[in-house]
């Protein structure tokens, strides 16, 4: 695909000649932003996205506990993904390591083929179980139409908040109570 493509994002972040030239090879229509501008829309747009996934992670019963510093820091980690409809996220009995939080979409859970709970929409998340514990995965979670999860993997999670894995297993009462609202 040609179309939105981006290039010289590097030599404006770093402030470093062009690594290469870049020859159109058709008729094309191109916008150019000076350094100053594009700083100021990538702080703006980086910005509003760390208030939305600090929005998201405020509503996750289990990150509860977090500071929030720690929240922020967790929310500059977070991986946007695009699932299409019918796309398999994660699949019952396999084992991972990583934690979705639903940005835009909607999701189904299935366990054995049938479907075990409600839909799951914006703001809510699964995979949680896999930053407590090595547990394989309980249902297969697919995107019921084309949704947007932010991901974070527990090595990435660790990393940033250290010892946290070990104080959310020591508020698993807070993780029970969520189980039982969800079902």
């Amino acid at each position: 695909n040609t179309r939105n493509n981006h290039f010289g994002e590097l030599a404006l972040l770093y402030d470093a000649p062009r690594s290469a030239t870049v020859v159109a090879a058709t008729d094309v229509s191109a916008w150019a932003l000076d350094r100053q501008t594009f700083k100021k829309v990538l702080m703006v747009t980086t910005m509003k996205q760390r208030k939305l996934y600090a929005a998201f992670l405020a509503e996750v019963p289990i990150l509860s506990v977090l500071s929030p510093y720690e929240k922020r820091t967790l929310a500059d980690a977070l991986k946007p993904v695009f699932c299409e409809q019918g796309q398999m996220i994660i699949e019952e009995g396999t084992s991972s390591d990583d934690f979705y939080i639903i940005a835009d979409g909607e999701v189904k859970c299935t366990k054995n083929g049938v479907e075990v709970s409600r839909r799951l929409g914006s703001g809510d998340f699964f995979g949680e179980i896999a930053l407590i514990s090595n547990e394989v995965r309980q249902a297969t979670v697919t995107a019921a139409k084309d949704t947007t999860v932010l991901m974070i993997d527990r090595d990435t999670f660790k990393r940033l908040l250290g010892p946290m894995e070990l104080h959310l297993r020591n508020h698993a009462s807070l993780y029970d109570k969520y189980i039982t609202h969800r079902k």
